[in-house]
């Protein structure tokens, strides 16, 4: 559901032949992938001592990559969300920001919008004239229109952070954390929600 209809529509039609793929499905794949493995690292990291303590090797790593895919699509959970570490809540947080596919299920700015604006940065650092990936050069425009999409997104998220840290007692990261989760549609919860 994270996909999108477009992905699993090249992933239908020209099966595993990744090269046929569109642009658009290939930086959804790719972008989903690093997230993925670096979601579950991170997350292994930041609760092996604190949730996923206490469980056989192999069920934290599950939990981990669980705890990696499910805040940018589907909101489910393995553990506890009210006790995760500050850098557990943290790391999810950015993920439901970030979220899936466009034309997917999922919420959140969108993969391609972090892809696109990280391909941006590249480009800046490398001096390099426009922004190429895949053998394909993205429009012009594209920069400008994820960082209006990041920009929007993330004074939406800031402003209500705000307001409810302003007139609730709540910890910044557990308001973030519901504040996200709202706007991108996730549907996980600190616990926060039943009691503002």
């Amino acid at each position: 559901g994270g996909l999108g209809f477009i992905v699993w529509e090249n992933i239908y039609v020209y099966k595993l032949n990744f090269r046929r793929y569109s642009l658009h499905s290939k930086m959804v794949l790719s972008f989903t992938v690093f997230l993925i493995l670096a979601g579950t690292l991170l997350f292994f990291f930041v609760e092996k001592d604190n949730t996923l303590l206490g469980k056989p090797f192999d069920e934290q790593l599950l939990c981990s990559l669980f705890g990696a895919v499910t805040p940018r699509t589907a909101g489910f959970n393995t553990v506890d969300n009210t006790a995760l570490t500050e850098g557990g809540k943290f790391l999810s947080t950015v993920l439901m920001f970030i979220g899936g596919g466009p034309g997917s299920t999922a919420g959140g700015v969108k993969v391609t919008t972090i892809f696109v604006l990280a391909l941006s940065v590249r480009s800046t650092l490398t001096h390099t004239k426009g922004i190429n990936i895949f053998g394909r050069r993205l429009t012009t425009d594209a920069p400008v229109k994820a960082a209006v999409v990041l920009f929007l997104n993330l004074s939406l998220s800031i402003a209500v952070g705000f307001i409810i840290c302003a007139t609730q007692h709540f910890s910044l990261a557990d308001t973030m954390f519901e504040v996200i989760s709202a706007i991108s549609t996730v549907g996980m919860s600190a616990g926060l929600t039943g009691q503002l």
